[in-house]
């Protein structure tokens, strides 16, 4: 026995699918309404508790800059006469970046050679932060510059960083890029410098307990 495929149900067979189809969409229409329904109320919560963390954060790195920037502004800083063959205009560019962010700058201060002399100088001037500076040419077309910065706080080196270049582009590179390499350095050490009691005391000499002169003797020796 054989079956032959007509028109009519080729027809029929199309308009099947057509309703089953449309069925399919309206059931997941339906499932997706409901899902939407049970899980409303929840989501303008999760929205606000994300926007409220997403603000708090936002709100602590203000703050934290704020006070970093204050810090700096109050900031006391020695930089010291740069190594090598004139160096002045360098210092000077380093100078002038230091006193935009409202630092106080002396220049006239000679490097100790020990750590613990660097926290007797910065208790007695007050200094948070130490500048180091050299510049070293390799020919006549090349040379670099280092800067190092020093915690006052410590008497210890807490960033550094190198330039190379001829020498007329370097001294406007270092003024350009000088700030941007050592403000988190600065601000960190200036922030540990207004820290209560994080700043030691100058060194003393402990000699221990002075002896008592003894009694002198008596003419009759008793």
């Amino acid at each position: 026995m054989s079956f032959a495929w007509t028109s009519s149900g080729d027809s029929f067979w199309r308009t099947g699918m057509r309703f089953a189809v449309a069925g399919l969409v309206m059931l997941a229409l339906v499932s997706n309404a409901e899902a939407s329904r049970l899980e409303g109320p929840c989501k303008p919560k999760a929205k606000a508790r994300t926007t409220a963390k997403r603000h708090a954060k936002s709100n602590s790195r203000t703050e934290a800059k704020a006070k970093a920037e204050a810090a700096i502004a109050a900031g006391k800083v020695a930089v010291f006469e740069f190594k090598g063959d004139e160096t002045e205009p360098f210092r000077t560019r380093v100078v002038k970046a230091l006193r935009s962010k409202g630092m106080e700058v002396m220049t006239n201060l000679k490097a100790p050679d020990m750590p613990e002399q660097f926290r007797d100088m910065s208790v007695a001037l007050h200094l948070a932060v130490y500048v180091h500076g050299q510049i070293k040419d390799h020919s006549t077309s090349r040379s670099t510059a280092t800067v190092m910065i020093r915690s006052g706080v410590s008497g210890r080196k807490v960033a550094e960083f190198s330039l190379t270049s001829d020498r007329v582009s370097l001294e406007y590179e270092l003024g350009e890029v000088f700030w941007d390499r050592v403000e988190n350095a600065i601000a960190r050490t200036c922030l540990e410098a207004e820290k209560p009691g994080r700043r030691f005391k100058p060194m003393r000499i402990n000699a221990g307990t002075p002896i008592e002169d003894s009694k002198p003797l008596s003419r009759s020796g008793s």
